[in-house]
């Protein structure tokens, strides 16, 4: 291969002048430059076909530089000849950096007499010549090795810390960089070194989060200048990988947004209050329910929403978690703005702060609907369908309720039971129709005789029972009695088309607190004496005088 032009890489500015003169003599065109900087810019404006190499410079090192030589395509079948005095404490392998000899520097008289030999061993079709030239005329020194071994652990302890490290030059050329900035950016050695970090950063950057973070190849980076030299004006460049940072806090913001989003459409009312009742935040749900805009909430205190009948009640349990206790359970009543009663049930918990409870938080279901609901389901549980009285459950449950309260109180009851006679033969000769008119008029009578106080209900079929719990005297169960016929009496008279006479028989005991019986006792005596009062019966609708338990 005919060698004609040559570029000079070295910082010693002497033996640039030196080498120049002795190449440009033999005819050789020669460019020059003091680093791998300078000459990566020459490089785009000359294409020469030996490049003489210096190892040890500033701003690109001649290894970096014949790395990156080495593996761009444009450079395959240039000569590299690396040109060092610290060849005896350094040892290059030629073969592994692809270079195609290596000089020692030393006095220039001898290592001018290498390179022409080296020049002619080109000229001739040598390729490549691994072992050192001119070795013999360099002594090995101590410093120069010690210093060499500091670099080395140096570059060792750079490529292997978890942040990227770039030397950027004052026109923001990268001329070094560790492994670890060359994988966060995405960008080979070779392409990354010479470059202008900022048009890398405009190459590889996705998304640019404020002025020093970055998203690249979907990571996160915090890119950072540090003035190291004022004197030649280099920086260095930190670069971190903060993608587990950023997916933290994104995941705390989606997180946080996530809970905004669920207490401001959860259709729960979640309200949280200072420890003197002021609010501090109320849901969307919260303000719909009680009817109150955001100023207005700026002036409530959560004392004055309770229900007045139960601020006693909410103030001992107030006071319980504010002292630390937990209380799963709380239903209250809150007043709306418009009056309406509000019925809640949830929890509430509190914030403490340096021991001192600061706030509470509380989630509340509005229950009213479902309250109302529970009371008409079970309402219709204790009611009987046809007459819309109690039925046997409905009776018996509040019957027992009343005969402990006479005996806690040693108070007197009536208990009346009372048989519609003849529905059978109602409904063998007119229906069942004609049946049900029957038992729904003993119904209604009996309604009219006794008090709103008194518990009536129908047992099943023709049987019905009355616990009057308002009789103070004995003499004023028949008193009632009559009041009893009369008005069955008056319903005949009034329905005497009816071919349906009404009738009932009728049995009474008395429960005495001093020598109390149980409701069931009371039922079978009532109900003996009722049979007793059918057998007696002479005429329809028309009662004997009955025996008082």
């Amino acid at each position: 291969m005919k060698i004609k032009k040559i570029l000079i890489v070295d910082n010693d500015p002497v033996f640039l002048k030196l080498m120049s003169t002795f190449l440009e003599k033999r005819r050789y065109e020669v460019r020059a430059a003091y680093d791998g900087i300078t000459a990566l810019a020459v490089l785009k404006d000359f294409d020469p076909d030996l490049i003489f190499s210096d190892w040890i410079m500033q701003n690109i090192g001649g290894e970096k530089l014949c790395k990156m030589l080495r593996n761009s395509q444009e450079y395959d079948e240039t000569y590299i000849v690396v040109i060092s005095s610290t060849i005896r404490e350094n040892k290059i392998n030629v073969k592994k950096l692809g270079i195609n000899a290596c000089i020692a520097k030393g006095p220039f008289k001898e290592t001018s007499k290498c390179i022409e030999g080296l020049l002619n061993d080109f000229e001739r079709g040598q390729k490549v010549i691994e072992q050192p030239v001119g070795i013999e005329n360099l002594y090995k020194r101590q410093l120069t090795q010690e210093l060499l071994t500091i670099i080395k652990n140096k570059d060792v302890a750079l490529d292997n810390i978890k942040e990227g490290i770039l030397e950027i030059t004052d026109k923001n050329r990268v001329v070094y960089t560790n492994k670890f900035a060359t994988e966060m950016l995405c960008v080979p050695e070779y392409s990354l070194l010479s470059a202008n970090i900022y048009d890398v950063l405009g190459k590889v950057v996705e998304e640019v989060r404020d002025s020093k973070i970055y998203r690249v190849n979907n990571k996160y980076i915090s890119v950072n200048f540090y003035s190291i030299n004022k004197s030649n004006k280099t920086s260095i460049v930190v670069i971190h990988d903060i993608t587990e940072q950023k997916k933290y806090e994104e995941g705390l913001k989606e997180s946080e947004e996530r809970y905004r989003d669920l207490f401001e459409n959860s259709t729960d009312l979640i309200q949280c209050f200072s420890a003197d009742g002021s609010f501090i935040y109320v849901n969307n749900s919260w303000k719909e329910t009680l009817g109150y805009s955001d100023e207005e909430i700026d002036d409530l205190n959560v004392f004055h929403l309770i229900k007045p009948d139960c601020i006693d009640e909410c103030m001992k349990k107030f006071t319980r978690i504010m002292s630390g206790e937990q209380i799963d359970h709380i239903e209250t009543i809150f007043i709306g703005k418009d009056g309406r009663e509000i019925l809640l049930e949830g929890n509430v918990n509190c914030k403490f702060e340096g021991g001192l409870p600061v706030s509470t938080r509380g989630i509340f279901r509005d229950i009213t609907k479902r309250k109302e609901l529970e009371e008409k389901l079970h309402n219709l549980s204790i009611t009987d369908e046809l007459t819309g009285i109690l039925n046997r459950r409905g009776f018996i449950a509040m019957a027992e309720k009343q005969l402990n309260i006479a005996e806690r109180h040693k108070k007197k009851l009536y208990f009346l039971y009372a048989d519609l006679d003849s529905l059978k033969k109602i409904n063998d000769v007119h229906g069942h129709k004609a049946g049900d008119e029957a038992i729904q008029a003993s119904a209604d009578v009996l309604s009219k005789t006794f008090r709103k106080s008194d518990i009536i209900g129908r047992l099943g079929g023709d049987e019905f029972s009355v616990l009057q719990v308002e009789t103070p005297q004995r003499q004023d169960i028949q008193h009632t009695l009559d009041r009893l016929q009369k008005n069955i009496d008056d319903y005949n008279a009034k329905h005497s088309k009816n071919d349906c006479i009404l009738s009932l028989s009728v049995g009474t005991a008395e429960y005495d607190p001093d020598c109390p019986l149980s409701l069931d006792e009371l039922m079978s005596r009532a109900d003996r004496l009722m049979y007793e009062a059918k057998k007696k019966k002479n005429e329809p609708s028309r009662y004997e005088e009955l025996s008082v338990v």
